[in-house]
């Protein structure tokens, strides 16, 4: 955008990547296989969210792995318990991911 040479990503892709919801859309629009989610924005949504085992819960806006450390595995309390650390520590939603082995499909 500023005409400085670089190299990596664009501030567009970077921009996008920063919402994992949206770049895993991007994702599965252009049929490229990734897990199903959901993202959640209130504790209530959190109890409600329908979610495969075992599961994976990020903050859905960081980037360079922070807040990894809140990953949940193989239980529906376990994963609703790092949801609401996730939701009360980060302030912002969290994205809950299908972590199963042997590949995905492009779905939400």
């Amino acid at each position: 955008m500023l005409q400085i040479p670089t190299f990596g990503s664009d501030p567009l892709t970077l921009g996008i990547c920063l919402d994992k919801s949206r770049a895993k859309e991007i994702l599965a629009h252009n049929r490229i296989p990734t897990a199903p989610f959901v993202v959640v924005h209130s504790m209530d949504a959190l109890q409600e969210a329908r979610v495969r085992f075992p599961s994976i819960v990020k903050p859905l806006h960081e980037g360079s792995s922070k807040g990894y450390t809140i990953l949940a595995w193989s239980d529906r309390r376990t994963t609703r318990a790092r949801g609401a650390y996730g939701l009360q520590v980060y302030r912002e939603p969290a994205l809950i991911e299908s972590s199963s082995p042997g590949g995905s499909s492009p779905s939400r």
